[in-house]
């Protein structure tokens, strides 16, 4: 009696599954969210749209001047707090000598729990196992 192998067709399996996408569909994508983004505003056009709201042009110009400082300031600390952050973290000499320490302390915890059990265990022979009279 021979064992007789099943017969699978390929069709079921075909080799390559996802077609490659072509190269139009991934560029029109990629201009698509080029498109969607916008591009910020130039200076003629925030004082354009200052004037457009009843503002003088001297003021208009006071106007954009301060929000720009207020963007400035608030960038630059956003930044200064980052740098905090980042200086606050150890570098690689410190982190490396951090997993020194840290390595060499538990691979010596359980030698001094055991000197310390022992200790222990000699004690409580030495006074014969007992608690003390109440006085």
């Amino acid at each position: 009696m021979a064992l007789q192998q099943p017969s699978f067709s390929n069709a079921a399996f075909p080799s390559n599954p996802v077609p490659p996408l072509p190269s139009a569909a991934v560029d029109s994508s990629a201009t698509a969210s080029k498109k969607k983004r916008r591009a910020p505003p130039g200076p003629a056009e925030v004082l354009a749209h200052y004037e457009s709201q009843g503002l003088s042009p001297r003021e208009a110009s006071l106007r954009a001047v301060g929000e720009l400082q207020e963007l400035l300031y608030n960038v630059n600390t956003r930044l200064a707090v980052l740098e905090m952050k980042l200086d606050a973290k150890p570098g690689f000499p410190e982190s490396l000598a951090i997993g020194v320490v840290a390595s060499a302390f538990a691979s010596s915890v359980p030698h001094v729990l055991s000197g310390l059990r022992s200790i222990w265990d000699s004690v409580r022979s030495a006074s014969g196992g007992s608690s003390p009279p109440p006085s």
